[in-house]
């Protein structure tokens, strides 16, 4: 029935509380560092336990890092709305899927359009997080039929697709 297929990939913008989890990280890797050096110029059984504790610490890391690099892929094609994460650009996960069909409205975050909204939907956020970049809000039935609100940050593209099928639900002021 519709011939658009749009993706588009975004980079979520760290923040701070996980700018403040890497730095904590890095900060417990230096400590167990420090204390693995020093159980090696003390005593070789605390070196064990220490240098074990390095190598948990720096696992505990890599995955607090990789867990961290987020981005968000938004597919439109066939009226629907998929938003997957990826993370550490290796692993995906289809977070939901929205029947744009059933729009309500899509307008710029901010906007006089959005009026006051509904505070009993269900909220999600799939946004980039970053100021300079401007987020929409989708308001449509996702794929158990509940009406909810997609805060995302789509391009042009998927936009102008969602707006060529449903142009009086989409203001793009």
């Amino acid at each position: 029935m519709f011939d658009s297929v749009v993706e588009c990939i975004v980079k979520r913008k760290a923040t701070p509380g996980v700018i403040c989890g890497r730095i904590a990280m890095i900060i417990l890797n230096l400590l167990v560092t420090v204390l693995t050096i020093l159980a090696l110029l003390t005593q070789s059984f605390l070196f064990a336990v220490a240098f074990l504790g390095l190598m948990a610490s720096i696992a505990l890391t890599v995955v607090v890092f990789k867990k961290t690099c987020v981005e968000f892929e938004y597919n439109y094609f066939d009226d629907k709305l998929r938003v997957d994460k990826v993370s550490n650009s290796s692993s995906r996960r289809t977070l939901h899927t929205f029947d744009v069909s059933k729009i309500e409205l899509l307008a710029p975050e901010g906007s006089s359009h959005l009026g006051g909204g509904v505070n009993n939907r269900v909220k999600y956020d799939y946004s980039v997080h970053d100021n300079a970049i401007t987020s929409y809000i989708l308001v449509a039935s996702d794929e158990d039929n509940d009406i909810c609100e997609l805060k995302f940050t789509p391009n042009e593209e998927i936009i102008s697709a969602i707006k060529r099928f449903h142009s009086r639900n989409v203001y793009d002021n």
